[in-house]
């Protein structure tokens, strides 16, 4: 009878050990993103995102779920492989790791907002590895701090990597995302979350905060066809456009006005073939 006893109690402690294992993790969507909570550490690692087409990937410092509080740690491996349209992501200064293949084949990277103080360890394989992306993706960090990124394992292989984080930002302007440089006094077309429609017309400046800057390019996959079900009606580009990133009008079959003096360095594939420039 006591042996009996004595199993029955290993029972209940052996199946309260696995229920409290069982229980440190909770997985949750939050505000669109996907973390795995770890209610022991009360941390957060960021899993996925709902969504076929993201395009900008902001992750917080910190989530609520259930009234209470996590820090967000990591991004689990694979979190976000294969999402062709994200084109922006910023990293919170309280980010530790990057698992392996986090962004693997998200090809429209252009701007990465890293706000923590020093580089953050990634894997080989945590980000596209094909030469191109880290070519034009740029790598935006704290002052001060580009030099230790360039020299960073992984991080080194990007080729921009700007210590002007507090100088740009991300602003719609007349139902347009830009990409704003405050330094260089320069805007960027990118991708937005919506759909286009009619005829499109981008302007050779627009104003934030009072201050002008010069629409100067049109990032990657900004009009793709593919992230979009309105088709756009026509397209005018200002003379202050230099440059047109991959298949940044690719998709418009319809005119495509352009009043550059000097042609604007584009990819073979910027726009749709057969080309329809006037």
């Amino acid at each position: 009878m006591k042996n009996h006893i004595q199993r029955i109690r290993l029972l209940l402690i052996t199946l309260m050990t696995v229920t409290s294992m069982q229980g440190k993790t909770i997985q949750a969507t939050i505000n669109d993103i996907v973390y795995s909570l770890n209610t022991d550490t009360q941390t957060a690692t960021v899993t996925g995102a709902d969504g076929s087409y993201l395009h900008t990937l902001n992750i917080p410092e910190q989530v609520t779920y259930q009234n209470a509080d996590y820090t967000v740690t990591k991004i689990g491996d694979g979190a976000f492989k294969s999402k062709t349209a994200l084109t922006n992501i910023t990293l919170p200064a309280t980010l530790t790791k990057i698992g392996e293949e986090a962004f693997l084949r998200c090809t429209s990277l252009t701007h990465i907002f890293c706000y923590t103080e020093k580089p953050i360890p990634l894997n080989t394989g945590s980000f596209y590895w094909e030469e191109e992306p880290y070519t034009d993706c740029t790598i935006h960090v704290k002052p001060g701090k580009a030099e230790a990124f360039r020299k960073a394992n992984v991080w080194k292989k990007f080729k921009n990597i700007e210590d002007n984080i507090d100088a740009v930002k991300i602003e719609v302007i007349d139902n347009i995302p830009y990409f704003l440089n405050a330094e260089k006094k320069t805007a960027a077309v990118m991708k937005r979350d919506f759909y286009y429609g009619g005829h499109i017309v981008i302007p050779e400046e627009v104003t934030s905060d009072g201050l002008k800057y010069a629409v100067t390019a049109i990032e990657h996959g900004a009009f793709y066809s593919g992230d979009r079900n309105n088709p756009i009606k026509g397209l005018t580009l200002p003379k202050s456009m230099t440059k047109i990133g991959q298949y940044a009008l690719h998709g418009i079959s319809t005119p495509i006005y352009c009043y550059s003096e000097t042609p604007a360095t584009v990819y073979e594939n910027s726009f749709y073939t057969p080309y329809n420039v006037i």
